[in-house]
C-alpha cells in the first residue's frame, strides 16, 4: 500500500507520541509466534526498524516507538501479509494487550468494578468501556469519548496508531479488541464491536460501533 504525496506530507507534520514498551513488546512477540524470527526482522526492515532487530522491549510502561514508527510497521504487516495475514496476529495483540492492562488497572476501574455490579448492563457497559478508555488514552497519547446514540454505544478515538496509512478498509483490530475484552469482563458476552470510521482510510477520526445480539438485546 504506497503512500500518496499527501500522505507522506501528514506524516512529516503529525505530531506523534510513544506508545508504551508492553504494546510493543507484545507486537513483536505476536509476530514472532506467527512469522518467525525472520519474518519479523523482515517486517522491520520494510518499516525502516532496522535498529530494533534483535531488541526485546522491556514489558512496562516506559516508551518505546512513536506512534508513527508502530503505524509503519502495522503498514507493512499488511503490505507484505495482506489483511488475512494481518488481522489474527493483530487481534491476538489486542487480547494480550488487554491482559497486560487487566493487570494493571488504576484504582479508579477497580472501585469502578465495584458499582458495576449494581447498574443495569447498558450503563454499566458505558461505564466499563469510557473507564478503560480513560487508561487508554494516557498509555497511547489519544483522546477518546463514548457516545450513546439510537440503541448502540459508539466510541471514538482522535490521534489514532493508525493516522498517516493509506488503507481501503478499517485497520484497528488491536483497538477492537481491546474493547471486545473489556466489556466482555465487566460486562458479558453477545457483543460485538465494528469499526465504521478508520483514520488508516482517511477518516477523521476512529469509530468503533457497539452492540449485542437482537435476541438478547437490552435496548
Amino acid at each position: 500500500m504506497k503512500r500518496t504525496e499527501e500522505d507522506e506530507k501528514y506524516v512529516e507534520h503529525a505530531q506523534p507520541t510513544r506508545i508504551p514498551s508492553w504494546l510493543w513488546n507484545i507486537m513483536l512477540r505476536c509476530t514472532t509466534d506467527n512469522l518467525g524470527e525472520k519474518g519479523t526482522h523482515t517486517l522491520l526492515r520494510r518499516a525502516g526498524l532496522e535498529d530494533y532487530i534483535g531488541i526485546t522491549p522491556s514489558y512496562d510502561d516506559t516508551p518505546a516507538i512513536t506512534s508513527l514508527e508502530y503505524a509503519r510497521f502495522k503498514e507493512a504487516l499488511f503490505d507484505i501479509f495482506g489483511e488475512e495475514g494481518a488481522r489474527p496476529i493483530l487481534l491476538r495483540c489486542g487480547r494480550l494487550g488487554y491482559q497486560c492492562v487487566l493487570e494493571n488497572f488504576p484504582p479508579s476501574i477497580k472501585i469502578a468494578q465495584r458499582i458495576l455490579i449494581i447498574l443495569p448492563e447498558w450503563k454499566k457497559l458505558v461505564k466499563a468501556v469510557t473507564e478503560f478508555l480513560h487508561t487508554y488514552d494516557k498509555a497511547m497519547g489519544t483522546t477518546s469519548h463514548v457516545i450513546e446514540s439510537e440503541g448502540k454505544v459508539m466510541v471514538e478515538i482522535q490521534n489514532s496508531t493508525s493516522q498517516g496509512l493509506h488503507f481501503e478498509k478499517p485497520v484497528c483490530y488491536v483497538e477492537s479488541e481491546l474493547i471486545l475484552s473489556v466489556i466482555n469482563t465487566f460486562v458479558g458476552p453477545g457483543f460485538t464491536v465494528n469499526e465504521t470510521l478508520c483514520m488508516g482510510k482517511g477518516d477523521p477520526i476512529c469509530q468503533f460501533e457497539i452492540t449485542k445480539e437482537k435476541k438478547n438485546s437490552i435496548y
